[in-house]
């Protein structure tokens, strides 16, 4: 019985630490692309000289 519960908490562990590693990539991922929106909103609004809506969203 012991060590039922010992196997489950351990698939339970891994799954959780699965988890948080997929949730890290998807946070680096989110933060490379807002950076990368930000930098062309910032290159297309200083070529232009005027704030377009890519440039004063982000």
């Amino acid at each position: 019985m012991k060590v039922g519960v010992k196997i489950f908490s351990d698939i339970r562990f891994q799954t959780s630490d699965f988890r948080y590693k997929i949730g890290d990539v998807r946070l680096f991922l989110g933060i490379l692309a807002a950076s990368t929106f930000g930098t062309m909103g910032f290159v297309v609004q200083s070529s232009n000289h005027q704030p377009t809506a890519l440039g004063s969203f982000f």
